[in-house]
């Protein structure tokens, strides 16, 4: 865990140190750079940072729900997608594949993002560009907003999760990454692709507002920037070419709504909020007072509605019938406490193993058949969601990429036997008269384990009716 918040660490102080180096090559050209300025412009525009974290921290929110829905409901839209657009990105990545390529990009794929999406929103802020400071703020909030709604109910899997031959290099790049996007990522929020949405709005509204050029430098580099993450997230094996154009939908849509919304700056402008504040804790009453007449205001409106009020009815009908199915499929009893989004289920005798995609990442969640709802802690090896593992009677034998673990499950907290293994490519427990067997296949051949972790030969099976065959070709 430790490493996982390590690579984690590394990638944000990354982010940070790239966004401050590149200052002087986006600030505007009279501006001037000073310690001080990093303090007061929190200071100036400590909501606008506030909405970006908020939305940040959201995220994780929204995954664990969508894993329930997904759990619930099996909502999976990803083969619509592959009968548009079939192997396309497949190509891209034979194409360009290699080791170096895949490591810069997995790297670009996680800071490019922080730094354009977060890091260089900063920018606006300390150079006190309000103007900009304001659209692109609500501009990235309605990205969000305007997303929420596919990756709850038009779940797209990752390309490396889903088409056989593709490979998911930047989640594979090492096994602290590979745990890091599994315990953060459902792998399932493809469509849109905010790494597209997020800086391709920025680039809209640079385009759209920055009447003076100010920006011009900054403007240019987003363009690259998002050019670039366009190949990364195909060649990486993370996005679709549909999953773009959402993105890229999605990020008009949000510059036109941001445009409609920017009266909220009326009550949200850090340079009246606290004397508001103030109003509302000196006088209360006369706060409240004032607000009730305008909410009273705007009520009336609604006895002879217009187009805005009509619109305003829509809106809220649509939300609150969303909000009223997401409330029922994520309260849905699933029929084992645990499971979050299960992968794979196998039961022998008295014992159901499940791997489940969880929150805290892959793992298998025991239950005794006769009690599903009390979850039995097993040791295991860190997994993924493509990790092998069997079930015969008591015995689980579990299997990443390097560790083999044999659990017997009335004793779940011990291994019975940890072995190196490498390359495996199925693993099977097979009964005989002396005990459990380990079947480990690998590059095409089978290697026979004891629980004890000796090499079984042909004297094991003196006491069994084996038949042995010899394979020629296919």
């Amino acid at each position: 865990m430790i490493e996982v918040e390590g690579v984690y660490l590394t990638w944000l102080i990354s982010a940070l140190a790239i966004g401050v180096a590149i200052m002087p090559i986006v600030k505007p050209p009279w501006a001037r750079i000073s310690i001080s300025g990093f303090v007061d412009f929190i200071r100036r525009y400590w909501l606008h940072v506030l909405i970006l974290f908020s939305i940040y921290n959201a995220k994780d929110f929204l995954d664990q729900v969508d894993r329930i829905i997904m759990a619930n409901t099996g909502l999976d839209m990803t083969p619509w997608i592959f009968a548009i657009e079939g192997s396309m990105v497949l190509s891209i990545q034979k194409l360009f594949l290699n080791s170096t390529l895949t490591s810069l990009l997995t790297h670009f794929y996680v800071v490019g993002f922080m730094v354009i999406c977060y890091v260089s929103i900063f920018y606006f802020a300390y150079f006190d560009d309000r103007w900009m400071s304001d659209r692109i703020t609500l501009t990235i909030f309605w990205v969000y907003l305007l997303a929420v709604p596919f990756y709850l109910f038009f779940n797209v899997r990752v390309t490396g999760d889903f088409i056989p031959e593709m490979i998911p290099l930047a989640y594979n790049l090492t096994p602290e990454i590979n745990d890091w996007f599994t315990r953060i990522d459902p792998f399932t929020n493809g469509m849109p692709s905010l790494h597209i949405a997020f800086p391709f709005s920025v680039w809209l509204c640079l385009m759209r507002y920055d009447q003076d050029k100010r920006w011009e430098r900054y403007r240019k580099i987003v363009a690259i920037f998002t050019l670039l993450t366009a190949f990364s997230i195909i060649y990486l094996g993370i996005h679709w070419f549909s999953d773009i154009i959402g993105g890229m939908v999605v990020a008009v849509l949000a510059v036109h709504l941001s445009e409609k919304s920017q009266f909220v700056w009326n009550y949200l402008d850090e340079r009246t909020i606290n004397s508001r504040i103030s109003a509302l804790l000196s006088n209360p009453n006369k706060s409240f007072a004032i607000i009730k007449n305008k909410i009273k205001q705007s009520s009336l409106k609604f006895k002879k509605p217009g187009s805005s009020e009509t619109t305003a009815l829509i809106i809220g009908l649509l939300f609150v019938v969303g909000a009223t199915v997401t409330w029922d499929l994520t309260h849905q009893a699933l029929p084992a406490k645990g499971v979050e989004l299960p992968v794979e289920v196998k039961a022998s005798g008295e014992w159901m193993v499940t791997l489940d995609n969880h929150t805290d990442g892959v793992r298998l969640i025991v239950h005794e058949i006769s009690n599903l709802e009390n979850e039995i802690e097993v040791i295991q090896p860190n997994l993924d969601d493509k990790s092998h593992y069997d079930l015969s009677g008591g015995t689980l034998a579990v299997a990443n990429t390097t560790e083999l673990f044999v659990v017997n499950l009335t004793n779940p907290s011990i291994s019975l036997l940890k072995l190196s293994i490498a390359n495996i490519d199925e693993l099977h427990i097979v009964e005989s008269s002396n005990g459990p067997v380990i079947a480990v296949v690998s590059g095409g051949s089978v290697e026979l384990y004891s629980i004890s972790g000796q090499n079984v030969d042909a004297n094991w099976w003196a006491d069994d009716n084996v038949t042995m065959l010899d394979s020629i070709g296919d």
